[in-house]
């Protein structure tokens, strides 16, 4: 059986292709994507990748294609030796094209630091595309929202954080903690950070009709007394106390949740979680 042999300078010649049209196709898609902060908090995709992904493709894709040139360059050393030689003898005598080549290599870097109108008009096109996407709604109220906790957006709305975790949870939305960003959040649930936000942000206004009848409930961990914690763990203060003495914890009885937990370099979310896991949940 004959020996296929493996030829590296035609497959760095097909690689580098393929390198190329990637760049070009992920270049073109970057330059129509909207800005980072509509695309992360609605979850914008094209052909099944997020912009982030698009990004990586890109860079990656960038970074290996200078890699591959230089095998290319290898492998075609003395060739391509031979036809600078012969290449610049003849530029030498058409020295008006050589000129002319550099001046305008030249005026596409000044003129598109120094905007000028083609170059200007070229990226404000980009700009404006980009924020078209915007225009359909669905900016975050925030800068990067979707990097918060769950515990911050509830505290942000001013929800009951007591009610966070069954609110989701009665829509199928699985998370570990209210430390757990938005964006990780919705990525576990196939979701967009958005569509989380509007739950929360829907029970926000309904909690604030419900206080207008009523002043029940708490706002946050922080504000909670211990009995009130055992009371919403559903288990009796002596069990929270043993609960508290095994995680080395103060069980300070009068004191509220926010100032036990500055104690320990927590946070009252954190606090509860650390119970709740400490007890199996």
């Amino acid at each position: 059986m004959k020996k296929v042999k493996f030829h590296g300078r035609s497959f760095v010649s097909y690689f580098s292709l393929y390198l190329f049209i990637i760049l070009f196709v992920s270049g073109i898609v970057l330059f129509l994507a909207p800005k980072g902060r509509y695309a992360n908090w609605m979850g914008w995709t094209l052909l099944g990748l997020t912009k982030g992904q698009w990004e990586a493709v890109h860079t990656i894709s960038g970074y290996i294609f200078v890699i591959v040139i230089f095998f290319h360059l290898k492998y075609n050393f003395n060739a391509l030796k031979a036809y600078v030689y012969s290449r610049t003898r003849k530029a030498l005598n058409r020295k008006w094209e050589l000129v002319s080549a550099t001046l305008l290599s030249l005026l596409v870097v000044v003129g598109t630091v120094k905007e000028f109108p083609v170059p200007k008009f070229i990226m404000d096109t980009g700009e404006r595309l980009k924020y078209a996407w915007e225009e359909k709604g669905g900016n975050p109220p925030i800068p990067h929202m979707e990097l918060m906790t769950l515990g911050e957006i509830a505290e942000e709305l001013d929800i009951d954080s007591l009610k966070v975790k069954s609110l989701l949870r009665s829509r199928g939305i699985e998370f570990e903690s209210l430390n757990d960003t938005l964006k990780n959040i919705a990525d576990e649930n196939d979701m967009t950070p958005n569509a989380i936000y509007e739950i929360l942000q829907s029970s926000s206004k309904d909690s604030q009709k419900a206080e207008n009848n009523t002043h029940k409930g708490f706002y946050g961990y922080g504000r909670m007394t211990l009995s009130d914690l055992a009371a919403y763990l559903g288990i009796s203060e002596d069990s929270l106390s043993v609960i508290f003495k095994q995680l080395n914890l103060p069980y300070e009885r009068e004191s509220n949740l926010k100032s036990i937990a500055d104690k320990v370099d927590l946070t009252p979310f954190e606090l509860v979680d650390t119970v709740e896991k400490q007890m199996g949940r």
